[in-house]
């Protein structure tokens, strides 16, 4: 018990003789130290990310309305292009009026 004592003694010493060395002058980065770094660096990761798109929606903004002729352009090849592809998707219409169309054989009596 005592040899626990004494280690924890000691560790708590050593903590404090790197608070009392200069940053400039000490080799490593403590856990904590690096964990906090790390963190901030992630939150100015985001905050950057979150200024860009803010930045490019207000382009974006800025630019339809000092020319609306290019919003509109780009809306209606937007629009096409969805067209396009929902023609391939989209389910063929069943016409209800002419049953005997193309493609389906014509039934005889005999």
């Amino acid at each position: 018990m005592k040899e626990e004592l004494e280690k924890k003694t000691n560790s708590a010493k050593e903590g404090e003789e790197e608070d009392d060395v200069p940053m400039a002058q000490r080799k490593r980065f403590t856990r904590v130290e690096m964990a906090r770094v790390l963190m901030e660096r992630n939150q100015y990761k985001e905050r950057l990310m979150e200024l860009q798109e803010a930045v490019r929606w207000t382009e974006m903004i800025r630019a339809s309305r000092e020319h609306p002729e290019i919003a509109t352009t780009q809306k209606q090849k937007k629009s096409s292009i969805w067209n396009f592809f929902g023609q391939l998707v989209a389910p063929d219409p069943i016409p209800a009026s002419n049953p005997n169309k193309k493609g389906k054989p014509k039934t005889q009596i005999v």
